[in-house]
């Protein structure tokens, strides 16, 4: 991440949770939410469908209460923004 911004210029960062290989609150993901946090870098969460018809439509990684886990002993959820799909809206809503 710190390559990313720093070197190579990254402006921000988007994140397909439902394509993830783990949870977003993962706490082998902590490095990456304190590095967005020192660096400022804004990031994009996608929660929900991923693609048309046959796209991902639900997993256990697709949910964006589990933010509230990674928000709390970082402050990288200040520069986080939610984009979702169908479903999920009260807890997107919770979160924030």
């Amino acid at each position: 991440m710190r390559r990313a911004a720093n070197i190579l210029g990254l402006k921000g960062l988007k994140i397909l949770a439902p394509a993830l290989e783990r949870r977003i609150d993962d706490r082998d993901l902590y490095p990456l939410w304190e590095a967005v946090e020192e660096l400022g870098v804004p990031v994009l969460i996608h929660f929900g469908m991923l693609g048309a018809g046959g796209g991902i439509s639900w997993n256990e990684r697709d949910n964006p209460g589990a933010l509230e886990r990674v928000a709390r002993p970082t402050r990288a959820g200040s520069r986080v923004g939610l984009a979702f799909g169908i479903y999920r809206i009260r807890s997107a809503l919770a979160v924030s």
